[in-house]
């Protein structure tokens, strides 16, 4: 028997959060004739789907929407292509969201640099920087076809004087 606790230790969930999930229909684990839940191998992992993708924003009505495509008896042709439609319409999402990430990502990068130029030779100091990498290369906008406007816009806003942080006055 894997009991709640067990796969919420495994998960990294509060028990709560997996009362949650059964809740909202995007789990169902069986009961024992003492009412305790017993996940299988499939509910662990239909429950790490469910993780994965609120974890990067995916709302709950679309992961319902793909779970109940994704049945664990009888798959039809008509459930798998239903699942393929609710994939990539969140592949579109999270597609969107790395186009956000880029240029955030970009805009702190920016930040920093500016901040080590403010600092001269004392940048170098232990600890005033390591949290960023700079070796972690990002491919421009333009090599994968999309829209580099956005990040030029948040570059534009800091060169600007938009959001000057207080140690620069």
């Amino acid at each position: 028997m894997t009991t709640i606790g067990s796969v919420a230790a495994e998960l990294g969930l509060s028990v709560e959060a997996l009362r949650y999930y059964e809740r909202a229909g995007l789990s169902a684990p069986v009961r024992d004739s003492g009412g305790r839940r017993d996940y299988s191998d499939f509910d662990v992992d239909q429950l790490r789907l469910v993780t994965g993708l609120r974890a990067v924003g995916i709302p709950i009505e679309s992961i319902r929407q793909l779970l109940s495509a994704k049945v664990q008896d009888a798959p039809s042709r008509a459930n798998a292509e239903r699942a393929l439609d609710q994939l990539a319409a969140m592949d579109t999402v999270l597609r969107g969201r790395q186009a956000e990430i880029r240029a955030a990502r970009r805009l702190i990068r920016g930040w920093a640099d500016q901040i080590r130029d403010w600092l001269g030779a004392d940048a170098g100091t232990p600890g005033s920087s390591q949290a960023l990498d700079p070796t972690d290369s990002m491919q421009p906008d333009a090599a994968r076809g999309g829209d580099r406007n956005g990040s030029k816009r948040l570059l534009c806003e800091w060169r600007c004087g938009v959001g000057t942080p207080s140690w620069r006055s």
